[in-house]
């Protein structure tokens, strides 16, 4: 039996998924813009949860983040709780 890789969108969601478990969320204030990582939508002068996530290794720590707007990350929080 051939197993296929995974889509290109199935792999997105499931690296996101990775990511959403394995960052620090933090609701913060967007002075600057940004884009929620689902929807696409503009966050800028309100209130949207930052995910940041470290990768350490022998350099300086690399920070990655990655923005949701309020409704997105509640959906996340309850899709991913079971």
């Amino acid at each position: 039996m051939n197993v296929s890789e995974p889509g290109p969108e199935l792999q997105k969601e499931m690296n996101f998924r990775r990511f959403f478990r394995n960052a620090e969320w933090k609701l913060r204030f967007a002075v600057l813009p940004h884009h929620c990582a689902i929807s696409n939508k503009l966050l800028w002068y309100t209130y949207a949860y930052r995910g940041r996530q470290t990768i350490t290794g022998p350099g300086t720590p690399v920070y990655v983040d990655e923005w949701l707007c309020k409704e997105e990350y509640l959906l996340k929080v309850l899709k991913e709780t079971k």
